[in-house]
């Protein structure tokens, strides 16, 4: 349904019920000549094909054996490959038959240093407030299903987290980095805050073309490990905005690729080094929630990088 009142109001609610401007093979036969830019209803084809494949995958992953060491290792490994496959290697492929600008549809331009100095800023404080939006999330589980519902979920997630985190430090850290900072940063980016952004760009307004890119990028991380996490979607959506306002003001994806695997490296080696950090008086342990003064350091440096990217020249 919604896919039918995108397309009336792309191209004419005329032309989608009676035909009368064309069959539907036209609006993804391939130009006759290069061009800069990616179709958005191009576009939303191809984001409508990775959520099943995303669904499909992640489930497939989740089901893989984790027995030993070698195990694990196949399933990151793969995990890397399917996010490359599914939003780089295919989003690429579809702007090569567009014969679309490569540079130009993912936005691969040298942004200033601002930019850089920005997005290692946000990077390295944006993480907290996650953790921040997901305590929250907890207190208003508690008040809507009761201090019991509250208690269960808690224990819930924290046992699944341990788990799932037990499971990554048998990993080598190289292998952790890769999987989980680099190659998701570097490809999500390329697809959401590149082809997605910069389509919608063309149409509508910045407003809207962020907060839906940030929409689609919050509903692709929700579902974690075969199991929906709702909490995850109002976090992500955040993350989202600020990246796809990075990449606005920069004119550049590559600002955003650093501030992602930053922020990705911050969660996944404070958990794996977890063990070793709790020894500090300052760290937390495990079961234990983010101290209130790293949320608001964090929102002292966060403010700082949102202020270097209002302030840069706008490209």
């Amino acid at each position: 349904g919604l896919a039918m009142m995108w397309a009336a109001r792309s191209f004419g609610s005329d032309a989608i019920l009676y035909q009368t401007h064309g069959s539907f093979g036209e609006m993804f036969a391939r130009p006759a000549r290069s061009q800069s830019f990616v179709n958005l209803s191009v576009v939303v084809f191809c984001l409508v094909l990775l959520f099943p494949l995303n669904f499909v995958m992640i489930g497939f992953l989740g089901r893989l054996p984790t027995e030993n060491v070698f195990d694990l290792g196949v399933r990151f490994g793969l995990m890397g490959v399917f996010t490359f496959f599914s939003f780089w290697l295919l989003p690429t492929a579809v702007a090569i038959y567009q014969r679309a600008d490569v540079t130009e549809v993912f936005g691969v331009k040298w942004p200033r240093v601002v930019y850089w100095i920005a997005g290692v800023l946000l990077g390295l404080s944006l993480w907290p407030l996650v953790m921040g939006f997901a305590m929250g999330w907890e207190e208003v589980y508690g008040w809507l299903a009761g201090a019991e519902a509250k208690s269960t979920w808690h224990d819930r997630l924290v046992e699944a987290t341990a788990e799932q985190v037990g499971r990554i430090r048998q990993l080598s850290p190289v292998l952790v980095a890769v999987t989980l900072a680099i190659v998701p940063a570097v490809c999500e980016e390329w697809f959401f805050r590149g082809m997605l952004l910069r389509s919608l760009l063309r149409v509508r307004s910045a407003m809207f073309a962020i907060v839906v890119s940030a929409i689609v990028f919050g509903l692709f991380h929700v579902l974690s490990g075969s199991v929906i996490a709702l909490e995850r979607l109002l976090p992500t959506m955040l993350v989202g905005m600020v990246l796809g306002y990075l990449a606005l003001r920069s004119g550049s994806v590559l600002p955003g690729m650093l501030l992602h695997a930053t922020h990705n490296a911050c969660v996944s080696f404070l958990a794996y080094y977890q063990p070793q950090l709790s020894r500090f008086d300052w760290f937390p342990a495990e079961d234990q929630p983010v101290p209130l003064s790293w949320i608001a350091a964090a929102v002292v440096v966060a403010g700082i990088g949102l202020g270097l990217i209002v302030s840069g020249r706008k490209r």
